[in-house]
């Protein structure tokens, strides 16, 4: 690691619950900075990026880590393959690709999770039904957890999926259930921390709430410090939108890719 990422202020830990393996902690700040004020190894750790189904990039958080990432960002992006059927799309909708390890611009992580949740505004929208978008979203997180396992990831951090406005007719709550539930399921040995980064109030105070409904409920739950300490440093900043869905719009894949962070 660097002496900017020693000094570096990460995200700032608001509580910890214990899982079959490691932690999930609920963070505050910008999944950006996660990593910041750590001694980890950059090849030890990864973010999750609200991606499209293009996978090249686009506005809100994907935008935020498309411009943090730089030049080898944009190229490992680019090398990712066209799914068979498709003329554009790198990520299926519940899907997730991860590229890494590198040294990635300003980021302190070394992996890049590219992860594509569903719009749910699209899929009933279409008819289909908001079932099927709590599917694919769980998908995106448990695919997520997959490609950070086979990449020996000991540190991670989401952002949270479809959790603006393409999260459409489902609540706040319901759409970071789906994902804490995941991301619990997915926990995997090697690891040490997961974090669900929520940059607005609202996202904090729902995790929170959730959390404490897991660890009622008997998960591997116990322990979990409340409030302002820190892990990966203390309050974050990296002008991240709150509600990570992703930037760009659907490069003609599922309803997913979703469009236009933080929305």
């Amino acid at each position: 690691m660097s002496e900017r990422q020693l000094r570096a202020t990460g995200v700032r830990v608001l509580r910890r619950c214990p899982l079959a393996h490691g932690e999930l902690v609920v963070s505050a700040g910008s999944v950006l900075d996660f990593g910041g004020g750590t001694g980890w190894p950059p090849s030890s750790i990864a973010i999750v990026n609200a991606a499209n189904c293009g996978g090249l990039g686009g506005g809100g958080v994907d935008g935020a880590i498309t411009s943090a990432g730089g030049a080898a960002l944009a190229a490992d992006r680019r090398a990712l393959p066209i799914l068979p059927g498709t003329r554009l799309d790198r990520i299926a909708t519940g899907g997730a690709v991860l590229t890494g390890p590198r040294s990635y611009g300003s980021l302190y992580a070394g992996n890049v999770i590219h992860a594509v949740g569903p719009n749910y505004r699209v899929l009933v929208g279409s008819g289909r039904s908001a079932e099927e978008g709590d599917k694919l979203l769980r998908d995106a997180y448990r695919t997520s957890m997959a490609a950070a396992a086979a990449a020996s990831v000991a540190h991670l951090g989401f952002s949270l999926l479809s959790a603006g406005i393409f999260r459409g007719p489902r609540s706040l709550s319901h759409v970071l259930r789906v994902g804490m539930e995941a991301v619990a399921e997915g926990a995997y040995p090697g690891l040490a921390e997961v974090h669900l980064v929520a940059f607005l109030e609202s996202e904090q105070r729902e995790l929170l709430a959730l959390l404490a409904e897991l660890r009622a409920g008997g998960g591997e739950a116990g322990g979990g410090e409340a409030g302002g300490s820190e892990a990966g440093g203390s309050e974050a900043g990296g002008g991240e939108a709150g509600g990570s869905d992703a930037g760009g719009s659907d490069a003609g894949g599922d309803a997913g890719g979703d469009a236009g962070g933080g929305a």
